[in-house]
């Protein structure tokens, strides 16, 4: 008999609970064909998903006239009918039903006698709360009083604070202390300086997650990335003892760092695994937290250090000095030491999130005696396209995000007629009450465990359409009042450089309180909104597997879009003003959310989508066993 699921292969290993199995299938297959006319059969089918109780009475009718299951001449037109309620009863099944352990016990021919083990715990179905954790049943290895590994999870989340942090801990120091350490740099080379941040993490997140799944361990690849870090710092403070043109060595040092940065994802990826699947919603908050957070006082620290002065003073010679410009660099370089002294003595790999068996081993030194060995459970593939969307989403976030940073000063100085110390606070204050609520929202979210009360789905798409809202609030439209012409108390234009762009006077005023106001609450609520939703629904999608390849990819869509992003803004802001670059923000958000429209029934967890096929396979076995009853019957007619 042909397999009726066609929705892919499915290469579940043999196991007491799974309908998946080939044996299974071939249980299936058996009953429809060799038909054995005694009444238990008649008795077992009935206890098939879809069977009906019209057929258990047509086949006791049956046997009562003849004694003989197949020997009535009026047995094929009940068959016809109990045909046609099967199917109806099975498009049914197939969309309310889900099947309980005790029921696939019940139901499924008993498999072959092999020291395995694989259970499914099922959570009840509870879309009364909204919460897509709640909704299907979840996978986990065999093990009693699984538990979170909270302590490696706090650790992870710390870790990530420190790989992020580096990304803009002393980016706004490097400009000025290049200019001192090298006078041949240019602006253009200093961009190219900043985008290899970028294209390093880009080129090592699939890599180390790569790396990860093969050796099925994520501190390896943890320790090498925070070591490159450390040589990416260290290169940046040992430039003024270099022989050869510092600008060369800048654009090295900030390439390795970017390189080791790239274990990011393999914190989350560890989250994701390591975490119960009632838990897992916290940890990967916890993790997106540090990583947040990272991002937004790496430019406090700079602040810190401003204090110190430049020259500074002297450490091991003359040209090796800590000042304002090199004191972030050797606070990064102590930041790495402390993470690898956490990852050895403070981390404990334990993998809760992923599907294993039990395999008995016979001993060969005491024959009575048997070793258990943990085996991984090979899975049914995850939706490829779900995974896709979110990779999009993961790039108009990241997107989006850069592109209010990088224009963010420049738009304020043009549409609000600030100058550049004014810019600075207003900006610095606004990114500050951000990373403030965006605290705020992931300590309310891990301690009121608003993930049972959440729906990940409805909470990626209101982030996304915070976000167009956002960028309508604050276009420049033409009803609004025309942008004026602005001098400082000095008699010097300020504001729009009419002189250099002739958009200005094409430009509409857009209200001060109210494009601060919305980039402070609106902003601050969708950022850390999406990371936590969209993160963990992700993770759900993937399933109980390990996961660095696809959080390896995922954390270089983030990272093409920081590369993108500020190239593309920048280049349309130049030409045509802020305008462009708002609609192109909106377009690109509108095209995602467009995809989510279209996907929204497939972005949901692997359970979730494993029990449907489940239920559609059941259905569609017993369907054909019916017709080949109505087959046989036939056949023995004539």
């Amino acid at each position: 008999m042909a397999n009726p699921s066609t929705d892919g292969q499915l290469p579940v290993p043999e196991t007491h609970l799974d309908l998946f199995t080939s044996q299974n299938e071939r249980g299936f297959s058996s009953m429809s064909s060799t038909r054995s006319r005694s009444s238990s059969d008649t008795e077992n089918r009935s206890h098939l998903p879809c069977v009906t109780e019209n057929r258990s009475r047509s086949s006791s009718t049956t046997k009562n006239q003849s004694g003989s299951p197949c020997a009535n001449e009026h047995r094929s037109p009940s068959t016809t009918a109990t045909e046609n309620r099967s199917r109806s009863l099975c498009a049914t099944e197939s969309r309310s039903h889900i099947l309980s352990p005790s029921e696939i016990r019940s139901r499924s021919p008993s498999p072959s006698a092999k020291s395995t083990q694989f259970t499914i715990n099922t959570v009840e179905d509870s879309e009364s709360n909204s919460s897509d954790d709640n909704s299907f049943s979840s996978f986990s290895s065999t093990f009693n009083d699984a538990k979170t590994e909270w302590r490696s999870i706090y650790t992870a989340a710390i870790l990530s604070f420190i790989s992020s942090v580096q990304f803009s801990l002393y980016l706004s120091s490097m400009w000025p202390y290049m200019q001192m350490v090298d006078k041949r740099i240019t602006e253009n080379f200093f961009g190219l300086v900043v985008s290899a941040f970028s294209i390093g993490q880009i080129v090592s997140s699939p890599l180390f997650g790569y790396w990860s799944n093969q050796i099925k361990k994520v501190t390896p690849p943890l320790i090498l990335g925070l070591s490159m870090m450390l040589l990416g710092n260290a290169l940046y403070l040992l430039m003024p003892m270099m022989p050869f043109p510092n600008r060369y060595l800048l654009l090295i040092g900030r390439l390795v760092t970017g390189i080791g940065a790239g274990n990011t994802a393999l914190l989350r990826t560890y989250a994701s695994t390591a975490s119960t699947a009632n838990d897992r919603s916290r940890a990967i908050a916890f993790v997106t937290c540090g990583q947040a957070l990272g991002i937004v006082v790496g430019p406090v620290f700079q602040l810190v250090f401003t204090p110190l002065g430049f020259p500074g003073f002297a450490l091991l010679s003359q040209k090796l000095r800590f000042n304002l410009y090199t004191a972030p660099a050797y606070f990064a370089c102590l930041m790495n030491i402390v993470g690898m002294s956490l990852l050895k003595y403070a981390f404990t790999e334990k993998y809760v999130g992923i599907v294993t068996t039990t395999k008995k081993v016979d001993s060969e030194s005491d024959l009575e005696k048997q070793d258990v060995e943990e085996v991984e459970v090979k899975i049914p593939k995850y939706d490829q396209m779900a995974v896709v969307i979110c990779y999009a989403t993961r790039f108009v976030d990241v997107f989006v995000r850069t592109n209010l940073e990088t224009l963010g000063s420049a738009f304020a100085m043009m549409m609000f007629s600030m100058n550049e110390n004014e810019s600075v606070t207003y900006n610095s204050a606004a990114q500050g009450f951000v990373g403030f609520l965006t605290f705020v929202t992931y300590v309310v979210y891990i301690c009121f465990h608003l993930d049972k009360h959440i729906n990940m789905r409805v909470g990626c798409i209101a982030s996304l359409l915070a976000l167009v809202l956002f960028h309508l609030l604050t276009f420049s439209w033409p009803f609004l009042p025309a942008l004026q012409e602005a001098y400082d108390p000095d008699d010097t234009a300020i504001g729009c450089n009419y002189g250099r762009f002739d958009w200005c006077v094409r430009m509409n005023a857009v209200n001060v309180y109210l494009y601060y106001g919305s980039y402070a609450i609106v902003i601050g609520l969708a950022f850390p909104l999406l990371n936590i939703t969209m993160n963990t629904l992700f993770s759900r999608i993937l399933g109980p597997r390990r996961q660095g390849t696809e959080q390896g990819i995922l954390q270089g869509a983030g990272g093409l879009a920081r590369l993108v992003g500020p190239l593309a803004g920048s280049a349309l802001y130049s030409a045509w003003g802020p305008r462009p670059v708002w609609a192109m923000i909106v377009l690109v958000i509108v095209l995602v959310l467009l995809a989510w429209a279209r996907m929204y029934s497939r972005m949901v967890p692997f359970e979730a989508r494993l029990k449907r096929r489940q239920s559609a396979f059941s259905c569609a076995s017993e369907v054909t066993m019916v017709r080949n009853d109505k087959s046989d019957v036939s056949n023995e007619e004539q």
